[in-house]
């Protein structure tokens, strides 16, 4: 969302694409972003009626939006996130409007993230969790074990109930002593 956000409000960005962006200006900022940035596949930018100007594949440039969540952000002018099938697949997709200097939507700005790259950053991620939890185990058996094995020394590998029965013997033949 964030992306989407900082894109749109791209300083003239709205009436380059209000003009019909004739120089490919939006295509070419659009891809320099999309290199840029991590976990981020895709940034269409599109018209009110839907007419891409900005696509990853570019031989889909002057093709119809695809996915049927652009309508909020046509009719409302509302930023959201959805989740939708389009042409690269399904994808998590923030929309925002785009507006030109006198403050008109003139279109929308969509960046989304494929559904299979998500589920490979949670497996990445799973990944590290069950990773760094088994060595947090070994390392807190290790410790348990280091740890019980010194206090043994310290007892001369008496156990609690052998070191009570030693006391209450030893205090009895104190008591009979005296």
């Amino acid at each position: 969302m964030n992306t989407a956000l900082s894109i749109s409000n791209y300083p003239y960005f709205g009436d380059i694409l209000e003009q019909g962006d004739p120089s490919g200006f939006i295509q070419d900022y659009t891809y320099e972003q999309l290199k840029a940035l991590k976990d981020i596949d895709m940034i269409v930018v599109a018209n009110m009626e839907g007419k891409r100007f900005a696509h990853p594949k570019v031989d889909r440039l002057g093709r119809y939006f695809v996915g049927g969540d652009e309508e909020k952000v046509i009719e409302t002018g509302e930023s959201y996130i959805s989740e939708a099938v389009g042409t690269l697949g399904p994808s998590l997709r923030a929309f925002a409007p785009i507006s030109n200097s006198k403050g008109k939507q003139v279109g929308f700005i969509m960046v989304g993230t494929l559904v299979e790259e998500i589920i490979a950053l949670q497996k990445d991620a799973l990944k590290s969790i069950v990773l760094y939890s088994t060595g947090g185990l070994i390392l807190g058996l290790i410790g348990a074990i280091f740890f019980s094995s010194n206090i043994k020394k310290t007892l001369l590998g008496l156990e609690p109930h052998q070191i009570s029965r030693l006391y209450i013997e030893k205090n009895g033949m104190l008591q009979a002593i005296q």
